[in-house]
């Protein structure tokens, strides 16, 4: 099995949308007035028009963190958790997505030793 889509509440489904659009510069593969369905790679994200929003942290992997969080950053997204290198050997950073969503980008590095 392979995972396909995975759904979640937005409470502003055109301001999700809008953001998906103006910072990640993804469309819709198909919207309505209850749902879009968006294309990240392998995955289609299905934002649903809910009465809460779903909490969640969507990760994108990069081969520069930096560089791709200064570049969101620079189209409007806004910075939750500044880059860091993780002991598990990752560098990752956090930016507010969406609704409840929280946007992790990732980039493998080699690991500190200690």
């Amino acid at each position: 099995m392979t995972v396909s889509h995975l759904h979640l509440n937005v409470r502003d489904l055109p301001a999700s949308i809008e953001w998906f659009r103006r910072i990640l510069d993804v469309s819709p593969d198909f919207a309505n007035e209850g749902m879009a369905s968006i294309g990240l790679g392998g995955l289609a994200l299905v934002l649903d028009h809910g009465e809460v929003d779903s909490p969640a942290i969507l990760a994108l992997t990069s081969e520069d963190c930096d560089t791709e969080v200064q570049r969101l950053v620079d189209r409007g997204a806004v910075v939750t958790e500044a880059a860091v290198n993780r002991p598990w050997g990752v560098r990752n950073a956090y930016l507010a997505g969406p609704g409840a969503m929280t946007l992790g980008i990732e980039e493998t590095i080699v690991p500190e030793e200690g």
